[in-house]
């Protein structure tokens, strides 16, 4: 009866602990969620902004267009029947008194008709790219207000839901569509200007065969920058909403390319599944496969000084970049879990593999710093390192060399708001053991462990604050 009284306190002891890690762990994914959508909502904001001003342009056209279309009954028609009636009956007067003037036969009622199917069918041509291309940005308009409204009905907290939405994304062909847009307009207004000659053309063939001329040359140059346009669209959404863009390798080799994007879409969804219970070390060498594969070159290492490689990251899609640099913080966190749950603290010992690990995350993260396709795994780069620097002070040594030894951009990323004291700690003790060595520039170590330090320093400040904040709420103090 002593045994089951002691156990059931146990559990009741146990009860708020595992709640107040859950309602903390909860709250840290909240607050990485509502820090994204503002990524994810300000990127959306900047590409509807470059898009509007295709539909404004296109709408004024599209105007244009309609009141030719209206008023063309009258401009077409009628004028012309008018202008034909006094060269009728001058040629019937002077074929009558038998004159050897030479004077043109008047036009018929089939040529005029011709004439005006001609031109109002350029037109009317013209009217439906243009709302062709007014329907295509509103759709565009709609669905990104859509994947907009999305992020907080479905925060990010796992890769799963993040990778659905994308899909969705591709699924509407947005990219395509998107790009489309400044040559529908091109072609809307090749249009309409050909109507425009064609009709010159009916009054005056030389005006209308010098306008058309005009026409051909102006569209030529316009042309290649409509192509451009379409080329800076689709770069904006690949750039700002991580998009998968074409892989950069040979376009005359279809099987090469079949294969690099079956290798992303299992290097995306089925990787991290399939080395969840790996090695550290193997994981990295799995990734280094993949990286020459998709790089088209041998890679040995994944350390600070192999520059080449780092700079040829952006051959790379962001979800490829990605789904690497989740692999890494996994086999990281796996580490640090494994350090937690021995008991005996000598096993702390730092792999030559973490510092490639963390030096391809770092390198990950500096390849595109502007965009939200690799926000979440800036958080939990946070994270780890955060988690990196609370072992020991011997860690802390390392993870700073290793960030040290190159302008490290993970150490500018967000860290969450978590108990970090001992990690200050370890962070000071591992800065003085490493600047005694010599063998890292102090004004990089300087630099990191500042930037690190005030991290940590406003992460426990907010702590703090809301702590403050719940004691004086019970007491009704405001």
């Amino acid at each position: 009866m002593s045994r089951q009284i002691t156990s059931n306190s146990t559990i009741q002891a146990s009860q708020p602990q595992r709640t107040s890690t859950t309602v903390q762990k909860t709250s840290q994914s909240k607050d990485a969620a509502n820090s994204l959508a503002k990524v994810d909502s300000n990127a959306i904001d900047d590409c509807l902004e470059r898009l509007r001003n295709y539909r404004l342009w296109t709408g004024g056209l599209c105007g244009y267009v309609t009141l030719f279309l209206v008023m063309s009954h009258r401009i077409i028609l009628e004028v012309p029947v008018r202008a034909y009636t006094r060269p009728s009956s001058i040629y019937q007067f002077h074929f009558e008194e038998g004159s050897t003037d030479y004077f043109p036969p008047p036009r018929t009622a089939t040529q005029l008709v011709s004439n005006t199917i001609r031109v109002r069918f350029f037109w009317l041509s013209s009217f439906i790219c243009c709302g062709i291309t007014l329907i295509a940005g509103y759709s565009i308009k709609r669905r990104l207000l859509r994947y907009k409204t999305a992020q907080v009905t479905l925060p990010r907290t796992s890769p799963r839901p993040e990778h659905m939405r994308h899909l969705r994304i591709m699924r509407w062909r947005v990219l395509e569509t998107a790009a489309l847009m400044p040559l529908l307009f091109l072609t809307s207004m090749f249009l309409f200007l050909i109507g425009i000659s064609e009709y010159l053309y009916s009054l005056n063939p030389f005006a209308g065969s010098f306008v058309l001329i005009f026409i051909a040359l102006a569209m030529t140059g316009s042309l290649w920058l409509t192509v451009g346009l379409a080329h800076q669209i689709q770069f904006l959404f690949t750039r700002d909403l991580d998009l998968p863009a074409d892989p950069a390798f040979p376009s005359d080799d279809p099987q090469r390319r079949k294969e690099a994007i079956a290798l992303y879409s299992d290097l995306e969804i089925n990787m991290r599944e399939k080395l969840s219970k790996v090695e550290g070390e193997e994981v990295v060498e799995r990734v280094r496969g993949v990286m020459s594969q998709l790089l088209c070159r041998d890679i040995h290492h994944l350390k600070a000084d192999n520059k080449d490689l780092w700079r040829e990251l952006w051959r790379m899609t962001l979800r490829g970049r990605a789904a690497i640099s989740q692999l890494m913080i996994d086999a990281l966190n796996r580490q640090v879990t494994d350090w937690r749950d021995s008991a005996d603290k000598e096993e702390v010992v730092w792999d030559p593999w973490m510092d490639e690990a963390l030096t391809c995350i770092d390198a990950i993260l500096a390849s595109a710093p502007d965009t939200f396709a690799l926000s979440l795994e800036a958080v939990s780069a946070g994270k780890l390192l955060v988690s990196l620097l609370g072992q020991n002070d011997v860690v802390a040594g390392k993870v700073l060399a290793c960030l040290a030894s190159r302008k490290s951009t993970l150490i500018g990323q967000e860290i969450p708001s978590i108990e970090s004291t001992q990690a200050l700690r370890n962070l000071i003790a591992g800065a003085r053991q490493l600047a005694c060595t010599g063998r890292v520039d102090p004004l990089a170590l300087r630099q990191v462990v500042l930037v690190i330090s005030n991290h940590i320093q406003d992460s426990l400040r907010k702590k703090q604050d809301e702590e403050l904040t719940g004691m004086l709420s019970q007491f009704n103090i405001r």
